[in-house]
């Protein structure tokens, strides 16, 4: 009886040790993660600013569709590092970011004439990369470029 007794608790051990293990080795996957798509983020906003900065010192339109694309790759890394963590905000505040997106890509000339509010909205945004700081100036440049819209 001992023997089973002594069989079974070493079992469990066992099976405990590895339980604990591969959750360690998940957490640091996840942390890795985070990690990469918050370096993914700030690199992106970082391209995006200079992009947009670049646009409103030379007027190149190239400057400002790279500055749109690389906004398309914050907005990207920004969904999957906040994703399962803070869905409230990605579901609250993605579409308004998600309509910035589709006019910068169908209204370039409405944009254009409001880069400058677009970037200063980027900048606060820059300061806190995944919290809700710029959502509110987001909105209401939006509702800028669509009141100029026939």
């Amino acid at each position: 009886m001992k023997k089973y007794l002594a069989i079974g608790a070493a079992l469990v051990c066992v099976l405990g040790a590895f339980a604990l293990g591969r959750w360690m080795g998940l957490r640091q996957e996840r942390d890795s993660f985070r990690e990469k798509r918050t370096a993914i983020c700030t690199m992106s906003m970082e391209y995006t600013l200079e992009s947009f900065r670049s646009f409103l010192d030379t007027g190149d339109a190239g400057d400002y569709w790279e500055g749109a694309r690389w906004l398309d790759r914050f907005l990207f890394a920004w969904q999957e590092l906040s994703y399962g963590e803070k869905d409230d905000v990605v579901y609250t505040y993605m579409p308004r970011y998600a309509n910035l997106q589709k006019l910068l890509y169908s209204q370039p000339e409405a944009c254009q004439a409001q880069i400058e509010e677009i970037l200063k909205a980027l900048e606060t945004q820059s300061k806190d990369l995944t919290g809700p700081n710029a959502y509110g100036m987001v909105e209401e440049i939006c509702g800028k470029i669509e009141s100029t819209l026939p």
